[in-house]
Order: C-alpha cells, then structure tokens, then sequence
C-alpha cells in the first residue's frame, strides 16, 4: 500500500520517539515500501527535495547551486532519468542525513545471521564474562500468518497469561530464523517456514536482543506443545489482534505490516 509524504513523516516521528534511528528507519521503508534507499533517508528526515538542495547549499556554497532536480536525479537512479551519485556526493548526502554512505545505496541485509552483530545492541548495563566478551540474551520470534489469521501463545505469567507471537531463545551460533521456526513447531505444533526478515529490537521492557520473522503457515493444527511456560495456543484474526496485545507492545514494523495489509 503506498504511503503519503505526511504518514511517512508521522511514522518517522513515532519510531525517533521509539528510539530509532534514521537509517533503520530507512532501510525499513525501503523494504516495506519499496523505497529507494535515498527517497527513504531524506523522508525519514521528513525533507522535500527543496531542503535538502538548501541544506547543501549551506554547507557546500558553489557558483552553480544545487537545485531539487539534482536531488531528484540522484534519487531516481539507477532508474531511466536518473544521474549516478559520486561517492563526494554520497558522502555530502550522508553528512546531511546523519547516516553511512553506504545507507544511501540500498542492497539486501544479511546482517541478522552474524550472531555477533547483535552485541552493538548491547545497553551499557550488559553484564560481562570472561575475557569482557557481552553476553547477551536473543530471542527469534515468529509473526505466523495463515491468510488473516495471526499464530498466539498465551505464556504464564503473574498476572494469569499474557498473549505473545511464539518464541525461542537463540543460543551462540544458532541461526535466529531457524529458531524461531523450530520454537514455533515445539511449542505450537505448527509448521511454518520464514519469508521475511522484519527487524530487530532491544525490548524496552525484557532487555533482550528481539529478532522478529514473518513465517507462513504450512501445516499443523496449533497444539500446545509446553505447557509449563503456556497456557494456550490459537489463531487470531489479525483484525482483532490489538484485543490480544496491546498496539503500543507490538514491535513497528510488525504492527504496521499487518495493519496496512487489513
């Protein structure tokens, strides 16, 4: 579903208060709604063309100013009608827009398989072990959907249950989307295997590291497999997903997927 300038920009808005940051705020939007990564950096910003061009003129003054049509011809390419960006000006793009030059490329992220790459997630109060390495807690979580049907375990917990996606600790070196299918089928009974990668978070209330995937259903009716941590297993229409957990618990990305696809 296309987004207007201004969702966009109230979008931004709620995920800088969530604590992103503007390059994955970016790189989410260039994979949710098929931005050029440099269409999505300067929205993530919430600037027009116009500003941008401003902004470099500030910064760089040149006899020959730049215009809005440069910035469009940068972010066009490498579409018909655009102009390739040199790295000087990749580089000039990145200072305005607080990011890496490379953010402004665009290319798939494998990052999430490097299992290392989640201890730059670390809060500064990470307990340490030996030899100072970080020793942090991940969790691959798993978004299953069968056409408008959402996959929910009610875990135990002091207050009665609490309504949560299946989930799975990562352990050192596991790979996080085959734990989160694994755990899904361990503790629901249900086959699912994984289509997207949706992000990654430190959970503002657990702590942990959070790696969320969209998996589809393949089969298997939901059973619950641990009753010890759970109370129950169901399949929830996504429309009344809110009922179950709270919007504001819902990781963005994942709330917002589902929500545009109602």
């Amino acid at each position: 579903m296309a987004r207007t300038a201004r969702a966009l920009r109230e979008d931004a808005t709620r995920l800088r208060e969530s604590g992103w940051t503007f390059g994955a705020i970016a790189k989410d939007w260039a994979t949710r709604h098929g931005l050029n990564p440099r269409v999505a950096m300067r929205l993530a910003h919430g600037l027009t063309q116009a500003e941008v061009a401003s902004r470099w003129n500030d910064l760089w003054p040149d006899p020959v100013p730049k215009t809005a049509k440069h910035i469009s011809y940068w972010e066009i390419w490498p579409e018909a009608g655009g102009r390739a960006p040199s790295l000087d000006t990749l580089n000039r793009l990145a200072l305005i827009y607080q990011c890496s030059a490379g953010d402004l490329l665009g290319g798939e992220d494998h990052t999430y398989l490097d299992s290392a790459a989640s201890a730059a997630l670390a809060p500064p109060s990470t307990p340490r072990g030996a030899g100072g390495s970080v020793q942090l807690l991940t969790v691959a979580i798993a978004v299953v959907r069968d056409g408008r049907q959402l996959l929910l375990v009610c875990r135990r917990d002091e207050a009665g249950g609490s309504w949560q996606f299946p989930a799975g600790v990562v352990k050192p070196g596991a790979d996080p989307a085959a734990v989160a299918v694994a755990e899904t089928l361990a503790e629901t009974g249900v086959h699912c295997r994984v289509t997207k990668h949706l992000g990654r978070r430190l959970h503002p209330v657990t702590q942990v590291i959070c790696e969320y995937f969209l998996c589809d259903y393949l089969t298997g009716t939901p059973d619950n497999g641990d009753p010890v941590e759970n109370l129950t297993v169901t399949w929830v229409d996504d429309s009344k997903l809110t009922k179950f957990i709270p919007a504001e618990a819902i990781f963005a990305p994942v709330f917002d997927l589902l929500t545009e696809e109602m």
